[in-house]
């Protein structure tokens, strides 16, 4: 989101009068954790907002979304508000939603090739107390990367940190939308199909626009990419391509449920191309390990 995007959130139309004020230290640094887990880097767009919701009440704020930039909107409420949810809004469409019934609320989404204007809501959906949220820039999630090389000898094995534990993502992201759901199902469906090594990746796209995602592989691994899209998405394709741009998979189907397994020789950077040649709407793509 440009900075000058998110200049100030306003409460819903049904909201009572209230006053912004400064973030309680708590939920200061309840937020703060929350994006650090997400992107150590992560950069807020805007100042973290922070008041006071009764139940059914919302605040939100209109923002434009950079092409190609990925975000993170993360609230934490105080005791009082049992269920706090987040969503993000394009028009009459929900790009991203939390749905969880906990008083912490996180989503994630990457625009598309062009700039989207969005709404970002954060509502009491029970309960009544203090909330605090932000927006930041985040990095598309990504494996770690990995040489390219084979270990010439043997080592003994390394006391395992936080700084070198392996990243795991959850199938479908952390989400339960309509396309998180279709991922997982999807991954459950194709037997072959390992762990995440990428989060979710969700945009919007019309026909004939297209998206690419980069991953890094490593040598002798398969792996499988699975695709989604909304109803509204009648022909989703995959394509992936290796560093020296030759097509090492493709989706054959016709469908908005596509899927695309590849083995690399070599670790590298590969890319991932979406195309959509029939529909309009959101879709998601991640990638797994395959056998």
């Amino acid at each position: 989101m440009a900075g000058t995007a998110c200049a100030a959130w306003a409460f819903g139309a049904q909201a009572p009068r209230a006053q912004a004020q400064d973030a309680p230290a708590d939920l200061t640094v309840a937020v703060s954790a929350a994006v650090s887990e997400i992107d150590r880097a992560a950069e807020p767009v805007g100042a973290l907002v922070s008041g006071s919701l009764r139940r059914g009440r919302t605040r939100s704020v209109r923002a434009t979304l950079d092409p190609g930039q990925c975000y993170a909107v993360v609230a934490r409420a105080a005791r009082g508000i049992e269920d706090l949810d987040v969503a993000i809004a394009q028009g009459r469409t929900v790009l991203e939603r939390d749905e969880g019934a906990a008083p912490e609320a996180t989503v994630r989404h990457c625009a598309g090739l062009r700039p989207e204007r969005v709404r970002v809501t954060v509502r009491a959906v029970r309960g009544a107390g203090a909330f605090a949220a932000g927006i930041y820039k985040v990095a598309a999630a990504q494996p770690a990367p990995v040489s390219a090389a084979p270990t010439p000898e043997v080592s003994p094995p390394a006391r395992t940190t936080s700084a070198t534990r392996p990243t795991s993502f959850r199938a479908g992201g952390t989400g339960s939308d309509f396309i998180a759901q279709r991922v997982r199902a999807r991954q459950a469906e194709l037997a072959r199909t390992g762990v995440a090594i990428t989060d979710l990746v969700a945009g919007t796209l019309r026909t004939s626009e297209s998206r690419t995602v980069p991953v890094r592989v490593e040598g002798a691994q398969c792996y499988m990419v699975i695709g989604a899209g909304v109803p509204s998405i009648r022909d989703l394709d995959l394509q992936v391509f290796d560093a020296l741009g030759n097509e090492m998979a493709r989706d054959r189907t016709h469908d908005a449920s596509p899927s695309a397994r590849f083995c690399a020789t070599v670790a590298g950077s590969y890319r991932v191309v979406v195309r959509l040649f029939n529909g309009y709407g959101r879709f998601g793509v991640q990638i797994f390990t395959a056998r």
